[in-house]
Parts: structure tokens; sequence; C-alpha cells
């Protein structure tokens, strides 16, 4: 990765990202404080799907694109790596949805780069 400013990033063109079909809206939330006089960034990502996401080969970033077309990277290629956690319903109706919820999260020094092309 190149990184030309604070907070940007542009990614090799060899890098490979699996498009994850998911429910809209999805949510991305950031915040921050500072433990020992440094400043933490904890992103917490939140989608739904009805694809099964095995993270327990290798370490995951995740690529997100807002509303507006901005890209952004969660994680990178060392630690800390993010953390995905499911929670499966299985609804007593049938009109209540069924898809997984995802949720990412990801605490490091920085917060998520917009990734730039």
């Amino acid at each position: 990765m190149i990184f030309p400013a604070r907070h940007l990033c542009i990614l090799p063109q060899d890098v490979e990202f699996r498009q994850i079909q998911c429910k809209n809206p999805s949510s991305c939330e950031i915040s921050d404080k500072v433990e020992s006089k440094v400043r933490i960034f904890t992103s917490k990502l939140t989608f739904k799907s009805c694809e099964q996401i095995n993270s327990d080969d290798i370490p995951l970033a995740y690529r997100v694109t807002t509303a507006d077309g901005c890209r952004y990277l969660i994680g990178r290629d060392h630690r800390p790596f993010p953390v995905l956690t499911r929670s499966e319903l299985m609804p007593s109706s049938h009109t209540d949805s069924s898809l997984i919820t995802y949720t990412v999260t990801w605490s490091d020094v920085i917060k998520p780069l917009q990734i730039i092309e």
C-alpha cells in the first residue's frame, strides 16, 4: 500500500476483494478515545447478508463503499486485524428476516483509510 497523505491509501493493482451481497442499508460507526495518551479509533461495520462468510482461514480487511461512492479500508495487512462476528436468527414468523447479521470491529491507532485510485 502507498500512503500519500494522512488517512489516505492507494491499494496495489493486484489486490482482490470478494464482493459480499448485503441488504441495504448497512452501517459503519467510527469512534475514538484516548488511552495512555494514545488515540485509539474503533470502527464498527454492521451488515446483513444471506452469504456464509468464513474468516477462520486468513485475516480479512474490508473495503466499504459509501452511498456517494467513496471507498474505505477497514483493516490492514498486519495486526490488529478486524474481528468478524455473526448473529443468526431463526424467526418464529415467516415475515421476519432470517438474514445473518455480521459485525466487523476494528481498533487501531488509525481510522479507516480512504482509498484513492
